[in-house]
């Protein structure tokens, strides 16, 4: 049976929408330079790769992922199917950070973490900020001995800030 003109346009359409917006491996995340660039490879039976793709991040932020097959990034296609590529999202499904509902974290894959959390704390790693009396109070727990660090005197009275 022959494909009517029609059926064809509507293939190619459903093609194009397809490949706008797809999941990718970052195969390379080159030094520090002006644009942020990255290199993508798809998986096992398609073959896609790219380099020097453009990232875009919300403004503000900033981030470069390391390559390797936990590093996933979407990719899509701005014009379409063989249109302009740009990574729009990543993550390391090798790094998981744990949040409740209106909390929000900055972290690496060295374990360094900034979570503001729905209370109005500052986690630090292990340590955490919170002044919502107006008063900046510190508390953490000390990684070798496991007592916090005001039990050990480890604090400082002095907190320098600028609002």
């Amino acid at each position: 049976m022959r494909a009517t003109v029609k059926q064809l346009r509507q293939s190619k359409a459903m093609r194009t929408v397809k490949n706008i917006a797809r999941r990718f491996v970052v195969s390379l995340a080159p030094g520090a330079d002006l644009w942020q660039l990255l290199g993508y490879e798809s998986g096992q039976d398609e073959q896609e790769r790219a380099d020097d793709v453009e990232v875009f991040a919300q403004y503000g932020f900033a981030s470069r992922p390391k390559a390797g097959s936990d590093t996933e990034v979407i990719v899509i296609k701005i014009g379409g199917e063989s249109g302009h590529p740009a990574v729009i999202a990543s993550r390391d499904k090798s790094i998981q950070v744990s949040l409740d509902g209106d909390e929000v974290a900055i972290f690496n894959s060295t374990g360094a973490l900034v979570k503001i959390c729905a209370d109005g704390t500052i986690e630090l790693g292990d340590a955490a900020l919170g002044a919502t009396d107006g008063v900046v109070h510190g508390t953490g727990i000390d990684p070798f001995t496991g007592s916090t660090y005001t039990a050990l005197g480890n604090t400082s009275a002095v907190v320098r800030a600028k609002k």
